[in-house]
């Protein structure tokens, strides 16, 4: 597309022109295809033959003629793949390698506590249906983004667009909703990615208290070393420009990894025979399992970015697909980490698994520097969405003059909200269980079975529909149970104990 805008100011204005056409409040109401026109024309001018691309004299997006109130229809003849302009596309490989990446990280070293709560037998085939259900999702979201792409003649959409262009390009009854459900998608995002840093908060916090009281036999609560983290983790937090934080990522990738692979050592060295452990749990105990493996499995943050990045976006749910070969990795890795983990060390088994090293050992003391030292390194990517996220909705309220002081002072309030809530609950399991049954829950269950029902209505078949009404009452499931059991959870633990400092 030599004359084409940007893809994302594209789909940018085609949102803000679907708003207004509905009558919300939009700050531009220029039609996306009226201005992608204007562009096309200007360039034509500068090089006179070069064309247009697209499909001259096209009838603009909308519902059917005379059908208002109908769902809009598909521009068969718009293939949005073949409109990316992308920079620096990823291989097939390089796809795979960023999926596995969103999802390997701390939630390997808790799945094993989930085995603790669900037993050997049933979390291992519980483990198979979720890696299911979210491969499903996520294909979900992709197959409804490029119908959606071709309602709006955009060559991609981000999953916050996607959920409202699903709203407001459907029937007139639930284009009113569209709105709030970008403000949930979004909302669930910040939620989501907000919890994982409070995660690695913990994880740090605790693998180093245990180090220290090993050495100077003092104890010491973990607040104490959370506080001590403050100067470390604001450091990470106020990096504001990814290529400093990409080279960050991949250095943690490597530390965690040989971290990882010390830890299977000591737990794959002795272990016996998988008879010897439960194989079911308590019914009360299970929402922790299902919480902590959503966590650990659901990659649907990534999924859209991923895909419009990629050479061949076709490979990523067809062909070779790449996402089923990620799921299945991952899938693997988080059903075989957590089994040996249980196995190894049965009831014992604690909220992180490093933490059931021989810790007088100097190669289990090795793991509890190199693990918390990688997840440090994340830290800074894994919050940079949210303060980028807030800073959207903020920042035409900010004078320009202030403007850099105030998103400095945005990312410094979101890592102190990170560590405060890490002093209130400094404990893995009820964190998990949160960040796993409302955020990743609803973004990789609700969100995408909710958009293949309204994308396909009024046209979806009685199988179509009971699959995703299936996948909601999951969805439920999982998210009242969970937050049940994490709420349940830190009342004992917090709330009807003294605790000391």
């Amino acid at each position: 597309m030599p004359a084409a805008m940007l893809d994302t100011e594209r789909a940018d204005l085609a949102m803000e022109f679907l708003r207004s056409s509905v009558g919300m409040k939009a700050r531009n109401k220029v039609s996306p295809w009226a201005a992608q026109g204007q562009a096309e024309k200007a360039v034509e001018e500068k090089s006179p033959g070069a064309g247009p691309p697209g499909q001259p004299g096209a009838p603009p997006p909308g519902p059917p003629p005379g059908q208002p109130d109908q769902p809009w229809r598909e521009d068969a003849d718009y293939d949005p793949l073949a409109e990316r302009v992308v920079r620096l596309p990823y291989s097939n490989v390089g796809a795979l390698a960023h999926l596995l990446k969103g999802a390997m990280g701390a939630g390997l070293l808790a799945i094993s506590l989930g085995f603790k709560m669900s037993g050997l037998a049933v979390g291992v085939l519980s483990g198979v249906v979720i890696a299911v259900a979210c491969t499903h999702c996520c294909t979900l979201l992709v197959n409804n983004s490029r119908v959606l792409c071709k309602r709006l003649r955009v060559p991609s959409l981000d999953f916050p667009s996607t959920v409202e262009a699903a709203f407001l390009t459907g029937h007139s009854r639930i284009r009113r909703y569209a709105r709030a459900c970008r403000f949930m998608v979004n909302f669930m995002l910040c939620f989501t990615y907000l919890g994982l840093p409070i995660i690695f908060i913990v994880v740090i916090s605790t693998s180093v208290q245990q180090l220290v009281q090993h050495y100077t036999e003092y104890e010491l609560n973990v607040r104490f070393y959370i506080l001590m983290l403050v100067p470390f983790v604001m450091a990470m937090g106020m990096i504001r420009d990814l290529k400093w934080l990409v080279p960050l990522s991949h250095a943690s990738n490597s530390l965690f990894l040989t971290g990882l692979s010390i830890t299977m050592y000591y737990v794959l060295k002795d272990a016996p025979s998988p008879l010897t452990v439960r194989q079911y749990g308590s019914v009360s105990d299970y929402p922790l399992y299902l919480s902590a493996m959503i966590y650990g499995m659901e990659n649907i943050g990534v999924i859209l970015p991923v895909e419009n990045t990629m050479r061949h976006p076709q490979h990523l749910v067809a062909g070779r697909n790449v996402l089923v070969w990620s799921m299945a990795i991952i899938a693997f890795f988080y059903i075989f980490i957590g089994a040996a983990g249980f196995v190894a060390f049965g009831e014992a088994t604690r909220e992180n698994i490093i933490l059931n090293l021989p810790i007088a050992e100097p190669a289990a003391q090795a793991v509890k520097v190199v693990i918390p030292l990688g997840v440090l390194l994340s830290y800074g990517l894994q919050l940079y969405v949210v303060p980028v996220t807030l800073w959207s909705g903020l920042h035409h309220r900010v004078p320009d003059a202030r403007k850099d002081a105030a998103y400095n002072l945005l990312r410094a309030g979101t890592v102190l909200f990170t560590v405060v809530v890490a002093l209130v609950v400094p404990n893995l399991r009820p964190v998990l269980a949160l960040v796993g049954a409302v955020g990743f829950s609803s973004l990789g269950l609700l969100f995408p079975a909710t958009v293949d029902l309204v994308v396909s209505w009024p046209g979806a078949s009685a199988l179509r529909v009971a699959k995703n009404v299936l996948i909601v009452l999951f969805w439920l499931v999982a998210l009242l149970s969970g937050t049940y059991s994490a709420l349940l959870e830190i009342r004992d633990t917090y709330f009807t104990e003294s605790q000391p400092l």
